[in-house]
C-alpha cells in the first residue's frame, strides 16, 4: 500500500470522525466547535490535492485514488443517502472503462497502463489521432448519460432551488451566501468532475479522438436540448414553468461547463509533483500498448 493510498484511507476516517463529532454537537445544540470546522476546512483541501502531490501514474490507481479525493469533501457536504450515490457512482465509473477496454480487444493488462504524458512525450498530435469510429458515438452517449445522472441523482431542480443549510454545517453555521453558495456548487461540481475523469481515461486508454467525440456529444445535447425545449410549459404553477425552462437552460449551458471540467480532469489524472514510483531520468517507458496499423476497436 502506497503513502497516498494509506493517507487517502486515513482521510475518509477522519471524514467520518468529523461528520459524527459535528452531528452530535449540532444535536445537543452546543454549535459547531472550532476544532470540527478547523478541520472539515483542511480536509477539504488536503482531499481534493493529495492526488496531484503524490498519485500513481498507472490509470486505475489513479482513478481510484481520484474518487478517495473526492469522496471526502462529498461527505462533508452529504447529510442523507448523498454519499452511497457517489459510492455507486463511482463503481459504475469503474465497470464502464472495463467494458470499454475490454470491447477493445487488447490482450494487454489494464492494471498496468498509464496516463500519457501528452505533453512529454507528444503522442497525441493531430497527425497521429485516429479517426471517429462507430463505437466513439456509443461512448459519447454513455458520457452524456452519466453527466445527467450525476446531476439529477442526487435530487432536482426544486431540491437545489429549496437549499437546505444543513449541507454545510460542517463548514459554517453563520449564514453567509457567497460561502454557502460556493459550497453548494461544489457539491454538484464534484459528480460531474468524477465522470469527466474517467471519460478522460477512457479517452487515453483508447486513444479516443476528444474533439471528433466532443463534436459527437454537442450533437446529442442539442438533440436532448430540442426535447426539453418542446417540453417547455407555459401553464400550470411557477415550480412547473421553472422547472421546465431549467431543464432546458442546464442542457444548453452543459457543454460550455464541460470544457471546464475537462481541463480539471487533465489536471487530477495526469499532473503528479511528487511521483512515489519515478523511473529513472534516462529511461523512458511506453504509457500505452503500441498497435499495429489495424483496427484497434471492435464494435
Amino acid at each position: 500500500v502506497s503513502f497516498c493510498s494509506a493517507a487517502q484511507g486515513v482521510i475518509v476516517l477522519a471524514t467520518l470522525v468529523v461528520m459524527h463529532s459535528t452531528a452530535h454537537s449540532l444535536e445537543n445544540k452546543t454549535g459547531l466547535p472550532f476544532r470540527n470546522q478547523v478541520a472539515a476546512w483542511i480536509l477539504l483541501v488536503v482531499s481534493v490535492l493529495l492526488p496531484m502531490l503524490c498519485g500513481s501514474q498507472l490509470i486505475m490507481g489513479r482513478l481510484l485514488s481520484v474518487c478517495m479525493a473526492l469522496l471526502s469533501p462529498f461527505l462533508l457536504l452529504s447529510i442523507r443517502h448523498e454519499a452511497f450515490f457517489f459510492i455507486a457512482l463511482s463503481i459504475a465509473m469503474m465497470l464502464w472503462i472495463m467494458l470499454e477496454f475490454y470491447l477493445a480487444g487488447d490482450n494487454v493488462q489494464i492494471a498496468a497502463l498509464k496516463f500519457a504524458q501528452w505533453h512529454v512525450d507528444g503522442d497525441a498530435g493531430p497527425g497521429q489521432e485516429r479517426l471517429l469510429e462507430w463505437s466513439d458515438v456509443r461512448r459519447a452517449y454513455f458520457f452524456l448519460f452519466f453527466v445527467v445522472l450525476a446531476f439529477f441523482g442526487i435530487g432536482n431542480l426544486a431540491s437545489v432551488n429549496s437549499f437546505d443549510p444543513s449541507f454545510v454545517y460542517c463548514f459554517v453555521t453563520v449564514f453567509s451566501p457567497f460561502i454557502m453558495g460556493g459550497l453548494l456548487l461544489l457539491k454538484i461540481i464534484i459528480p460531474f468532475l468524477l465522470v469527466t475523469c474517467f471519460f478522460h481515461a477512457i479517452c487515453v486508454l483508447l486513444k479516443v479522438p476528444l474533439g471528433a467525440v466532443f463534436q459527437v456529444f454537442l450533437v446529442l445535447s442539442d438533440l436532448m436540448a430540442l426535447q426539453f425545449f418542446l417540453m417547455i410549459k407555459t401553464e400550470g404553477s411557477w415550480l412547473a414553468i421553472g422547472t421546465s425552462l431549467s431543464h432546458f437552460v442546464i442542457s444548453m449551458a452543459t457543454t460550455l461547463f464541460l470544457f471546464v471540467l475537462m481541463a480539471l480532469a487533465k489536471l487530477l489524472t495526469t499532473v503528479t509533483l511528487f511521483s512515489s514510483n519515478r523511473q529513472s531520468k534516462g529511461k523512458r517507458q511506453p504509457v500505452l500498448p503500441q498497435t499495429s496499423g489495424g483496427r484497434l476497436h471492435r464494435d
